[in-house]
C-alpha cells in the first residue's frame, strides 16, 4: 500500500472517524496497490518486492476531488497520476505472489477511502455534497510503498516499508 505522510494521513484519518469509524479501526488512509499476497510473506518474497521496488522511482501523488461510487456507500479521493499507480501494480502482480482471481483486479480505480459506509452516517448525495467542501485537493512525493498486516483483531499494522529510488 501506499501510506500516505503522517500529517495527511491524520487528516483524513480524522474525516474517516468522523464519518466511518469501523473502516477507520481496520485501517489508516491509505492507497491500495495490490491484491492480497496469495500465501504467507516469507523473507525471499520480502527480497524480491524489495528487489523489485527499489528500481522503481519515486513519484508525486495529487489526491482529490472527492468522487463517489454512489448508490454504493463509498467516498473517495481520486488519487492521479493512476496510470503510475497502476504501472507500479502491474509490475507488482507480474511477480505471480498476489491473488489475482480476487473482483476489481483489472477494474482497479486508485483511490483513498473517506468511507464504505460500514458506519457513521448515510452515505447519500447530502453527505457528499458536505463533505465535497470540506475535503481539500493535495499532494505529496511517494517515497516508500508499505506492507500492511492484520492482527487478530483484523486491524491492519505497518510491517515493513520498502523505499522506492529517489528520482
Amino acid at each position: 500500500m501506499i501510506w500516505p505522510p503522517s500529517p495527511i494521513r491524520e487528516q483524513l484519518n480524522r474525516l474517516r472517524q468522523d464519518f466511518d469509524p469501523v473502516s477507520l479501526e481496520h485501517a489508516e488512509a491509505h492507497i491500495t496497490l495490490t491484491q492480497p499476497f496469495k500465501g504467507p510473506v516469507t523473507r525471499g518474497l520480502m527480497d524480491q518486492l524489495v528487489a523489485l521496488l527499489a528500481r522503481e522511482d519515486s513519484f508525486a501523488i495529487t489526491y482529490g476531488p472527492l468522487r463517489s461510487w454512489l448508490p454504493s456507500p463509498v467516498l473517495w479521493l481520486e488519487v492521479q497520476p493512476s496510470e503510475r499507480v497502476l504501472e507500479l501494480r502491474r509490475k507488482l502482480h507480474a511477480l505471480g505472489v498476489f491473488d489475482l482471481s480476487l473482483p476489481h483486479t483489472e477494474d482497479f480505480v486508485p483511490h483513498m477511502t473517506i468511507t464504505e459506509g460500514l458506519s457513521g452516517p448515510c452515505v447519500d448525495d447530502h453527505l457528499f455534497n458536505k463533505l465535497e467542501g470540506r475535503v481539500k485537493v493535495g499532494s505529496f512525493k511517494c517515497t516508500s510503498v508499505v506492507y500492511l498486516r492484520p492482527d487478530k483483531q483484523f486491524r491492519f499494522r505497518v510491517e515493513r516499508e520498502i523505499r522506492l529510488r529517489d528520482a
